[in-house]
């Protein structure tokens, strides 16, 4: 089955809706001068755009952990193609290096915590915090090598791009540490919740993906994801 799947149009359509409307409105209020009080120190509207979007970006890495492992254990075929499954996966991993984009970026301009361009692209310098935001930091190259290796996975090969994958555990515990560690509102009760569920989603999903046997005819591994996810919905 080489039709596209159901959903493929779904991660783009988000993504095309997030630019459409968000970057005129930011470039046009930035044109008019709108922003210029917005990013004095007595006005904290960026550093609520940083812990808005990090969280946002911290639920959308949850979501692609969840989906991406719900490929692997044919968790979600009962209700959607594996191959709908994997292109939500794509794009929302695409979404979550986003917003940890636009995290890092608020953080630039916002002035109740100056932040220098080093400070957040450089693990372990920062002046705030140095150990959780060099956590963020290397989270961020992380999630954005994985993220492109969609793009590189026929160039990489199977084996080499599934080897790679595995790396995403490692980044969702280094997105976590920095999230639990920074504080900023880690001692609001649903914010300990968010990351208490999320934490025991993807552990319990991890644990059963170790568990599950192995299958008989499995795709063998020079077969591209894509293909595997289309042969098998």
């Amino acid at each position: 089955m080489h039709d596209r799947p159901r959903l493929w149009w779904l991660g783009p359509a988000v993504q095309g809706f997030i630019a459409g409307t968000l970057t005129p409105a930011v470039l046009w209020l930035w044109s008019t001068g709108a922003l210029d009080g917005l990013t004095g120190a007595d006005t904290p509207f960026f550093w609520y755009v940083s812990r808005a979007s990090g969280i946002t970006a911290y639920l959308l890495l949850t979501a692609a952990m969840v989906l991406g492992l719900g490929v692997f254990t044919r968790l979600f075929d009962p209700v959607a193609p594996r191959a709908s499954s994997f292109a939500l996966h794509e794009h929302t991993s695409w979404l979550a290096l986003g917003f940890t984009g636009l995290h890092a970026a608020a953080l630039l301009l916002d002035r109740s915590q100056p932040f220098g361009l080093a400070q957040v692209l450089v693990p372990f310098v920062a002046a705030y915090r140095p150990v959780p935001v060099g956590l963020g930091v290397l989270a961020l190259y992380g999630a954005g090598l994985l993220t492109a290796s969609f793009a590189l996975k026929s160039w990489l090969g199977h084996r080499t791009w599934r080897t790679l994958h595995y790396l995403s555990f490692g980044i969702y515990v280094l997105a976590t540490l920095h999230g639990l560690l920074d504080g900023s509102g880690t001692g609001q009760a649903w914010v300990q919740w968010l990351y208490l569920g999320s934490s025991a989603t993807v552990f319990f999903l991890a644990l059963y993906r170790t568990l599950l046997p192995p299958r008989s005819g499995a795709p063998r591994s020079g077969t591209p994801a894509r293909d595997q996810a289309r042969t098998a919905s």
